[in-house]
C-alpha cells in the first residue's frame, strides 16, 4: 500500500508538471503570435507611411525617388530596354490577365511567367519577363513596374505600392484597369469630337486653294480683257486668294513645323509646355474640349488615389506631377496649399 501510494503521488506530480509545462508553452506561443501580429501590423503601417512620403521631381519621366520611413532614400531609375513601343491596349490586356490569374489563386511569379510566355508580340513578352525577373530576384512588384515608367507612370507605381502594403493588390489592379478603360474611352471621344472641325477646316482650305488656282485667275483675265481694275474689298480679296493659290504649301508647312517644335522643344520644357497648354485651352472650339478633358483626367486620378488609401497631401502631389495638362499645375498647387493650411479643399 505504501508503494502504491508513493506511485500515485509521483503520477499526480508528473501530471501537474506536464500541465504546467503545457500551459507555459501555450502562453509562449500566444505571446509569440501576438508579437508577430504586432510586427506585421507595424510593417504595414510603415509601408503605408513610406508610400505617403514620396518625393517626385517635376519631370515625372526622368526619375522617381521614394523616401523610406527610416530616413534613407531609394532611387529607382527607369530603363529603356525595349525599342518597340508597347501599346496602351496591350498593357491593359496584361493587367486583366494578371488579375484573372491572381483571383484564381496563382502565385504572382507564376502568373507573370505564364503571361510572359503567351504574349502576342515580342515587346510585351519582354516587358512582362523583365518584371517577372525582378520579382524573382526579390524586388517588390511596384519596384519592378517602376523600371518601365514609359508604360507604368508614377501614379500606377504608387497605387501598386499602396496595394502591396495593405494586401489589396487585386482590387487596386481592378481599379487601375477601370481607370485605364475610361481614360482610353475619353481619348476616343476627344478624337471623334475634334474630327469634325478638323475635317471642316481642311475641306475649306482645299476649296479656297482650288478657287485661287483655277477659278479666280479666269476672273482676273476677264478684268484685264475689259481693262477693269478691281478696287476696295474686291482687290483685297483677289490679292489674298492669289497669294494663297501661289503659296498654298505654306500653311500646312507651318502647322507641321509647329507640331515638330512642340514635340521636340516645348514638351520637354516645363515652362514652355505650361504656356502652350494654357494657349490650347483658349483656342475656340478645341480649347473647351481640352479644358473639360483635363478636368475629367484630374478628377479620375484624384478619385482612384484617394480610394486606394493614400493621404490627401500625397494624392495632390501625385496629381500635380502626373496631370496631362500642365496648365492645371498652379490650380492643384493652390489646392494643396489650402489643405496644408487646414482650409477646405
Amino acid at each position: 500500500p505504501k508503494t502504491m501510494q508513493i506511485g500515485v503521488t509521483f503520477g499526480i506530480m508528473a501530471t501537474s508538471a506536464r500541465k504546467s509545462s503545457a500551459s507555459k508553452s501555450s502562453t509562449k506561443r500566444k505571446s509569440a503570435a501576438k508579437k508577430k501580429a504586432a510586427a506585421k501590423k507595424s510593417s504595414k503601417t510603415s509601408a503605408v507611411e513610406e508610400v505617403e512620403e514620396i518625393s517626385l521631381d517635376d519631370d515625372a519621366t526622368s526619375e522617381v525617388t521614394f523616401t523610406k520611413a527610416s530616413g534613407g532614400a531609394a532611387s529607382v531609375a527607369p530603363t529603356a530596354s525595349f525599342t518597340k513601343r508597347v501599346s496602351e491596349r496591350e498593357i491593359t490586356a496584361f493587367l486583366r490577365q494578371l488579375i484573372m490569374l491572381l483571383e484564381a489563386g496563382t502565385p504572382m511569379l507564376k502568373a507573370l511567367n505564364s503571361i510572359g510566355d503567351r504574349g502576342d508580340r515580342h515587346a510585351i513578352r519582354s516587358l512582362v519577363k523583365d518584371v517577372a525577373n525582378q520579382v524573382e530576384n526579390g524586388s517588390p512588384l511596384w519596384q519592378a513596374f517602376s523600371r518601365h515608367q514609359r508604360h507604368f507612370p508614377p501614379v500606377f507605381v504608387n497605387l501598386i505600392k499602396a496595394g502591396e502594403a495593405s494586401g489589396t493588390v487585386v482590387p487596386i489592379l481592378r481599379r487601375i484597369v477601370t481607370f485605364r478603360d475610361k481614360r482610353a474611352m475619353l481619348a476616343r471621344r476627344m478624337q471623334s469630337a475634334m474630327l469634325y472641325p478638323t475635317v471642316l477646316v481642311v475641306f475649306c482650305f482645299a476649296v479656297i486653294v482650288l478657287l485661287a488656282r483655277f477659278v479666280l485667275p479666269q476672273f482676273v483675265s476677264i478684268f484685264e480683257t475689259f481693262d477693269v481694275k478691281p478696287e476696295g474689298f474686291a482687290a483685297t480679296f483677289l490679292d489674298i486668294t492669289m497669294w494663297i493659290g501661289t503659296y498654298w504649301w505654306l500653311p500646312p508647312a507651318v502647322v507641321v513645323g509647329l507640331v515638330v517644335v512642340y514635340r521636340i522643344v516645348v514638351s520637354r520644357n516645363p515652362v514652355m509646355r505650361m504656356m502652350a497648354d494654357r494657349v490650347k485651352m483658349r483656342i475656340p472650339v478645341f480649347g473647351q474640349i481640352n479644358r473639360r478633358a483635363a478636368i475629367v483626367d484630374f478628377c479620375r486620378t484624384f478619385s482612384i488615389l484617394l480610394r486606394s488609401g493614400l493621404s490627401m497631401m500625397a494624392t495632390l502631389d501625385l496629381c500635380r506631377n502626373s496631370v496631362s495638362n500642365r496648365a492645371l499645375v498652379d490650380a492643384i498647387q493652390d489646392m494643396r496649399d489650402s489643405v496644408e493650411r487646414g482650409e477646405g479643399l
